[in-house]
C-alpha cells in the first residue's frame, strides 16, 4: 500500500490528514467494566478542568453504563454544552 505524503500511515490520505491523530492514545482494557471506568475517569478530568467543555456524545444503549458512571461521580454539569449525536 502506497505511503500518501510520508505520513507513516499508508491508510490516511493527505487530505484527510490531522495533527492531533500523532497524539491519540489507544487505551485496550480487559473487559468493558474497565473500560468504561477508565472512559469515565478521562471525561471527569476533563469537564473538571474545562467546566465549560463542549461534548459529542453518543446515544443509544451503547454508552449507558459510561453515562450512570459519569452520574455517581456527582459532576456539575452547568455550564457543559452537550451535542447528542444518532445515527
Amino acid at each position: 500500500m502506497k505511503n500518501h505524503a510520508g505520513s507513516g500511515r499508508p491508510w490516511l490520505r493527505p487530505a484527510c490528514r490531522h495533527k492531533h491523530l500523532d497524539d491519540m492514545e489507544i487505551i485496550i482494557q480487559p473487559t468493558p467494566a474497565a473500560a468504561t471506568a477508565v472512559a469515565a475517569r478521562m471525561l471527569a478530568g476533563l469537564i473538571r478542568k474545562k467546566p465549560a467543555a463542549v461534548l459529542g456524545l453518543a446515544t443509544g444503549r451503547t454508552p449507558e453504563a459510561l453515562y450512570l458512571e459519569l452520574v455517581d461521580l456527582k459532576l456539575d454539569w452547568s455550564r457543559i454544552t452537550t451535542f447528542n449525536l444518532d445515527e
